[in-house]
């Protein structure tokens, strides 16, 4: 049996640096996907005609909740998220990868400038 040496300190630096984009990546997405869900639930949509309920969009800026409310309400009215177990609801899959790529990089865009802001006042 080989003895383990202890790792040199690049290596150490190396690997809590990783660790650290790691831990970053998996908070902005988790922040990305809570973003993109709570917005798509809070989400109105107007609806002119009766026929437009029968294919109402949510999700913002791609929709990827599609609802089919059947709903009889005073025109013009504003939809929102109803019980999938009253109207029946459909999802794109491909709009909501984009919808949650698009929201990583603005909580990440975001971070990084308030890291690179932060790192400014240090300076100073």
């Amino acid at each position: 049996m080989v003895p383990m040496s202890a790792p040199s300190a690049v290596e150490a630096r190396t690997g809590a640096v990783r660790r650290r984009r790691t831990r970053r990546t998996a908070v902005a997405a988790t922040t990305a996907a809570g973003v993109v869900l709570v917005t798509t639930l809070l989400d109105r949509v107007p609806v002119r005609r009766q026929a437009d309920l029968s294919h109402v969009a949510f999700g913002r800026p791609f929709a990827w909740v599609v609802q089919d409310q059947g709903l009889t309400p005073p025109l013009p009215y504003v939809s929102s998220f109803t019980s999938p177990w009253e109207s029946p609801t459909s999802l794109q899959v491909s709009a909501l990868v984009l919808d949650l790529a698009l929201a990583v990089l603005v909580v990440s865009a975001g971070w990084a400038l308030l890291r690179a802001l932060r790192a400014r006042r240090r300076v100073r």
